[in-house]
């Protein structure tokens, strides 16, 4: 498992951590936690609601795209997220 934030020294380690997955032909699990924008939503109209959960939809994409993870993973990673 390696803990993935977008910063450089994530990336780093992301990257270490794949070539040691490979080396031993293993899984990688990546982990990343995004603290939500809707901790608090009382008064935020429904509408307001989902913009926000758009919104932090597409960061986690951009972030996983920063990756070496192939697109059908990232999909499979965002699916797990709680964007529904």
């Amino acid at each position: 498992m390696i803990p993935f934030d977008g910063s450089g020294y994530s990336q780093k380690a992301f990257d270490k951590a794949l070539e040691i997955a490979e080396k031993f032909a293993s899984k990688l699990l990546v982990l990343t936690v995004l603290q939500s924008k809707l901790s608090d939503s009382a008064g935020v109209s429904l509408e307001r609601m989902q913009e926000i959960q758009d919104e932090e939809k597409d960061t986690a994409t951009i972030m996983l795209k920063k990756t070496r993870i192939s697109s059908k993973c990232q999909k499979r990673i965002i699916s797990h997220g709680n964007y529904s």
